[in-house]
C-alpha cells in the first residue's frame, strides 16, 4: 500500500519522502522483532533442556532417597 501512495502522482515529494521513512522505520521495527524472536527462542529452548535435566536429577534423587 505504502508503494501505492508513493506512486502517486498528486501527492506531494515531502508526503511521500515522510512515507519513505515510515517504511523504513518500519523495516527497522520488523527487523528488531525478528531478532528479539529469536534471541527469546534460543533461551527458551537452553532453560527448557536445563529443566528438563533438573527434573531428572530430581527423579533420581528421589528413587534414591524412597529406597
Amino acid at each position: 500500500m505504502i508503494q501505492t501512495l508513493k506512486n502517486e502522482e498528486g501527492l506531494s515529494d515531502d508526503f511521500k519522502n515522510n512515507l519513505s521513512n515510515y517504511e523504513t522505520e518500519q523495516n527497522n521495527d520488523d527487523i528488531k522483532e525478528i531478532e528479539l524472536v529469536n534471541f527469546i527462542s534460543t533461551n527458551y529452548d537452553k532453560f527448557v533442556v536445563n529443566l528438563e535435566d533438573l527434573n531428572k536429577e530430581l527423579l533420581k534423587d528421589l528413587n534414591m532417597a524412597l529406597s
